[in-house]
């Protein structure tokens, strides 16, 4: 079956069309799938986290897939940052250093996802920040990966990409899984939470965790905004039906009619930023 591609941004649109992909896959009941990108003239490169996790969790179910029909531009941003390559297209090399690669995590390799986040915090366009701040920013961002590791109960791992948008002076992170989500993570302990737009609202409030008892957690998602509003950047959050935005001081929220399993936590960065940042601890001359 061709399943068609279309273009697709990081926004609240693109989002939805991820979840209409994955409702097409999930009632497909041909084994053989191919993803036709003969409509899709552009596709912002981190959102192949999302797409990748929803292909996995459809591989998981027996599903194959191919692509064809790539229009140029896409086929070589999808080069660039190491997507194709599982679909036997060649890496491409990065010569303008704009990409930050596609990779897929096992839940236990926490090393790992340790190390890439290093890489993102050392890009060119990352914001100045002092190293206690560099270190507890990296940590807010490799909580992401121990909530999926932790609480989302997948198997599948954790997908995460990004790109450097130079005529658009921003950064794009995007980290995704195909786990339970935040709703049916947060209401094993929180039971008054009935929908995904209040959990991620909730996951947002300070000293909030879906840990079980003295366990710490909660913080990466409240640091990482009040980066965010400082930044002047965005934070997107999508889990099941709830959507999440965050930017210029501002939340809106929104729900699919359509789901997306798992959780994905995407940010903008503003990289004309030259700001020195720091942590309120942290004292000054």
């Amino acid at each position: 079956m061709n399943i068609a591609v279309l273009e697709t941004h990081t926004d609240c649109s693109g989002f939805q069309q991820l979840a209409m992909f994955h409702s097409t896959v999930s009632k497909c009941q041909d084994r053989d799938i191919t993803l036709d990108f003969s409509q899709c003239k552009f596709f912002d490169a981190n959102m192949v986290a999302p797409l990748a996790a929803l292909i996995e969790l459809a591989k998981a179910r027996s599903k194959t897939f191919t692509v064809q029909n790539l229009q140029k531009k896409v086929r070589n941003a999808l080069r660039r940052n190491y997507f194709l390559e599982q679909f036997g297209h060649g890496r491409l090399d990065d010569k303008l250093k704009l990409a930050i690669p596609y990779e897929k995590f096992a839940v236990i390799e926490h090393h790992k996802f340790w190390n890439y986040l290093q890489n993102v915090m050392s890009k060119d366009g990352m914001p100045h920040m002092t190293p206690n701040l560099t270190y507890e920013f990296q940590k807010s961002l490799f909580e992401l990966f121990s909530n999926s590791r932790n609480h989302a109960k997948t198997e599948l791992g954790v997908f995460a990409c990004g790109q450097l948008f130079s005529t658009e002076d921003t950064l794009r992170l995007t980290i995704s899984d195909a786990g339970i989500g935040m709703l049916a993570s947060i209401r094993e302990k929180e039971k008054e939470i009935t929908d995904e737009k209040a959990a991620i609202v909730w996951a947002l409030e300070t000293g909030n965790t879906a840990n079980i008892g003295k366990k710490p957690g909660g913080m990466g998602l409240k640091l990482i905004k009040e980066f965010v509003d400082y930044n002047k950047g965005e934070l997107l959050i999508v889990s099941g039906r709830g959507f999440y935005q965050y930017n210029k001081g501002r939340q809106t929220t929104e729900l699919f009619s359509t789901g997306l399993p798992g959780t994905t936590v995407s940010l903008k960065i503003d990289t004309t930023d030259q700001n020195l940042y720091s942590l309120n601890s942290e004292s000054h001359p």
